[in-house]
């Protein structure tokens, strides 16, 4: 009998590329993810790695899950975590729980469009791939850490709303980002390239703001709604997306290095992530809201028109 080589073990119509893809995807981003824990090895109050895990399954299947276990071990031996190796094991299982278990369950009641095509589909993603897997991975993640950290009683509570957050913010940011540019949508002409082109330019210059030093730092964090607001409705959620990510990125790094509105209303490191998270969360529930809306109100609009001709 010839032994089974490990061609034999992966089915033929496995997609590995796909595999390999969001294995070093959740990598780098876990990696990113880690350089703001706050316990060596966890609890990071970012963690954008759960949207590309969301994305990753949602475009390529259940079947991808094992990437994403992979993904949490090797960030974490990659950034030289100092947990246990039990406590990496049971980490990277809650990652892959938080992400596997709720879609597993949105499947059974209907499931979610990738595409994110109207605001159930987008409200059923921010439920269940975003809410329902943020308290799974909260949950798990602080027991674990609790046990293998000795973390006092006091701490837990706010060890677990740092974890909550982090997926949350994580899951709605990168998740719809990821699906938005990877599901089919019509080309763009050159016009409405160029018209892409200046918005995001915009935005990036409005973002560039927040590096600004705390005494010279004029911009409020609801000045960036205006052209958060154009791109979501010139481009619905691409647009969206992809101005919201730019705004999130620049806000962050500007504020783990003292930059920025941020740094100038807080004292305390800790509470200027706090309040960067709860600033990317809620900016990018409305504008990406306001950008599927926007999307299912133009289609009406279409569709009522194509009724008036035919008529």
């Amino acid at each position: 009998m010839q032994p089974i080589g490990m061609r034999d073990r992966i089915p033929a119509d496995y997609p590995v590329v796909a595999f390999l893809t969001l294995a070093l995807a959740y990598t780098a981003l876990s990696c990113l993810g880690l350089q703001w824990s706050t316990i060596s090895g966890a609890a990071s109050p970012v963690w954008p790695a759960s949207g590309v895990a969301l994305a990753g399954l949602l475009l390529g299947g259940l079947r991808l899950w094992p990437a994403i276990l992979l993904g949490r071990l090797a960030a974490g031996w990659l950034s030289g975590s100092q947990q246990p190796v039990w406590a990496e094991l049971a980490i990277a299982a809650a990652n892959t729980l938080a992400v596997v278990l709720p879609l597993t369950a949105a499947r059974r009641r209907g499931g979610i469009d990738p595409a994110l095509p109207d605001l159930p589909q987008l409200l059923r993603y921010f439920g269940w791939g975003g809410l329902i897997g943020a308290m799974i991975a909260a949950t798990l993640g602080t027991i674990t850490i609790a046990i293998s950290s000795g973390i006092p009683p006091e701490s837990l509570f706010k060890t677990y709303s740092h974890w909550l957050v982090a997926y949350f913010v994580g899951a709605i940011l990168i998740g719809p980002l990821v699906l938005s540019w990877l599901s089919p949508a019509p080309p763009l002409t050159p016009l409405r390239r160029l018209h892409f082109t200046v918005v995001m330019l915009v935005t990036t210059a409005f973002a560039g703001l927040f590096l600004l030093p705390p005494d010279q730092a004029f911009l409020r964090t609801w000045h960036v709604f205006p052209v958060l607001v154009w791109a979501a409705l010139a481009f619905e959620l691409r647009g969206a997306s992809l101005g919201v990510a730019i705004i999130a990125a620049m806000a962050i790094w500007a504020t783990e290095r003292g930059l920025g509105p941020m740094t100038r209303i807080s004292f305390s490191s800790g509470l200027q992530v706090s309040l960067v998270q709860q600033f990317i969360a809620v900016t990018t529930l409305t504008i990406l809201v306001l950008a599927v809306v926007a999307n299912e109100r133009r289609a009406k609009n279409a569709l009522a028109a194509q009724g008036q001709m035919l008529r």
